[in-house]
C-alpha cells in the first residue's frame, strides 16, 4: 500500500513522520457515473505540523490543519 511521504503546501510541508490510515470512504455507489472513492490519512511532519490528507481520483488534497 503506498503511503505519503513528504508534505510540499503552502499551509505545511517536510518529510512525513507518523502516518493513521488510510480510512476509506465511498459513495454513490448505485450510480457508475456519479460514484466516488476517496481515502483520507491523518500524518504528521518532522516540523510537528499534523493535517488531513485526501486522495480521490488520483489527486491529494491536503483538507485540515490541527493547531
Amino acid at each position: 500500500q503506498p503511503r505519503p511521504v513528504a508534505l510540499h503546501s503552502a499551509v505545511a510541508s517536510g518529510s512525513i513522520t507518523v502516518v493513521v490510515g488510510p480510512r476509506r470512504l465511498s459513495g454513490n455507489w448505485w450510480d457508475a457515473p456519479a460514484s466516488w472513492q476517496q481515502e483520507d490519512w491523518d500524518v504528521e511532519t518532522h516540523r510537528h505540523q499534523v493535517v488531513r490528507l485526501t486522495l480521490r481520483n488520483g489527486e491529494w488534497t491536503l483538507n485540515a490543519l490541527a493547531d
